[in-house]
């Protein structure tokens, strides 16, 4: 409904809560997002999941317009990955417009 945006509801969650709450587990606003290559990362500093992690908060601190949705992610295999020294990741960063 035009009137009702997701902020709005948000703000009046109190009037509809506990009716959602009998039907489902959680309610979050719809954020819309983009998915971003990125080629020609090197694969040693990145490789493990903590590796990734600080990825996540390089791009975030050297870039501070970008709020990335979750982790980046390589594209190939870590079994692919093991002959390579650069690969690409994708990040998915929130729709600004």
């Amino acid at each position: 409904m035009p009137d009702f945006s997701a902020d709005f509801l948000i703000q009046k969650k109190a009037v509809w809560e506990e009716l959602i709450n009998k039907i489902a587990k959680k309610v979050e606003k719809d954020v819309h997002w983009n998915r971003i290559v990125i080629h020609g990362v090197p694969i040693e500093p990145f490789s493990t999941d903590e590796g990734l992690d600080m990825l996540k908060n390089e791009i975030e601190t050297f870039n501070p317009q970008l709020k990335l949705m979750k982790k980046p992610s390589w594209l190939i295999s870590k079994e692919n990955r093991q002959a390579k020294m650069h690969a690409s990741i994708v990040i998915a960063i929130e729709n600004t417009k």
